[in-house]
């Protein structure tokens, strides 16, 4: 199934405290243990996961198929941030493009590689990309505010499980 809704291709994370350390281990998605040779393939990425039913997508210049490749695949054009990946995942979805879905929203996790220290300050930043059929960019969609108010993170001590497709 073509994925229409929000895909946001060029996600890569960075959390670091002031000292300007990063604490997400394999933010530019270049790790992997293969190339995306098709759909919802975050399992080949290094310590990537996706906490729900959820299928995010794996889009790298290694891909073994159009639809994956990088700059130019299926859901359109985009560069990475850094180096020659990135994952893609559906911010918003309604029954109309999920038949027996009321909602459907995909996620992307990994553990950080060392604990946060409380009282410290820390920033978090990412980077993100719409895809051009993204119905918030060309405004088909009444639901759909605007991109910023379906992209957030969420930090915490235990691995977070979202059941379900919401």
């Amino acid at each position: 199934m073509k994925k229409l809704i929000s895909l946001l291709p060029g996600v890569v994370l960075s959390l670091s405290p002031i000292v300007a350390q990063n604490l997400v281990p394999n933010s530019s998605f270049e790790n992997n243990t293969g190339c995306p040779s098709g759909w919802s393939q975050i399992g080949l990425v290094n310590q990537w996961t996706s906490p729900s039913n959820g299928t995010p997508d794996y889009y790298h210049t290694c891909a073994t198929v159009p639809d994956m490749d990088v700059p130019v695949n299926i859901s359109g054009y985009a560069q990475p941030h850094t180096g020659n990946g990135y994952v893609g995942i559906i911010t918003y979805g309604d029954t109309l493009t999920f038949p027996g879905t009321p909602l459907y929203v995909e996620y992307i996790q990994i553990p950080l590689s060392s604990p946060m220290i409380a009282g410290q300050c820390y920033t978090v930043q990412f980077w993100v990309s719409c895809c051009e059929g993204t119905p918030a960019l060309i405004g088909t969609d009444p639901n759909i505010v605007g991109l910023s108010s379906h992209i957030s993170a969420f930090i915490s001590v235990a691995p977070p499980t979202a059941p379900g497709w919401n």
